[in-house]
């Protein structure tokens, strides 16, 4: 969630963006990478600059972060660059609903209480098959 919290109690304008709990500056000391599958491949990317509208989506810089060939590439691109500084947004990826998490838990509960069901039966199994069966004498009549 973004939160503006550029007005500050004596009247400064520092314009500072908030993050969940990652402070940005904002100015031209942020850097932005966007995500997208809106172009299949590279060669599908326009090269002349064009304007898109709003993106909307979700920073994605602890689960995916810049690591590898991406690195190596933005590095080589751009020199000046602190890489450790780009924020990540995965455009049109959006938190997972509460009932989502509900669903998810209510199954993972399902298969607990299968599991023990399970564990009950054939316990149960196991103690009948190893009691000892006691034997009687009869006697005809």
């Amino acid at each position: 969630m973004w939160r503006d919290v550029s007005q500050t109690n004596d009247g400064r304008n520092p314009r500072v963006l908030e993050i969940g709990n990652l402070k940005v500056p904002d100015g031209d000391d942020i850097a932005i990478l966007v995500k997208t599958k809106q172009f299949k491949t590279v060669g599908a990317i326009p090269y002349e600059s064009k304007k898109f509208g709003p993106v909307q989506g979700m920073i994605i810089n602890e689960i995916h972060p810049i690591e590898g060939e991406e690195r190596k590439f933005l590095l080589t691109a751009f020199p000046k660059m602190d890489v450790d500084k780009i924020l990540i947004l995965d455009a049109g990826r959006a938190p997972t609903s509460a009932a989502a998490y509900l669903g998810l838990l209510a199954g993972e509960l399902a298969l607990v209480i299968t599991g023990v069901g399970v564990l009950v039966v054939q316990n149960r199994q196991s103690t009948a098959e190893s009691q000892p069966v006691q034997q009687r004498e009869f006697t005809q009549v």
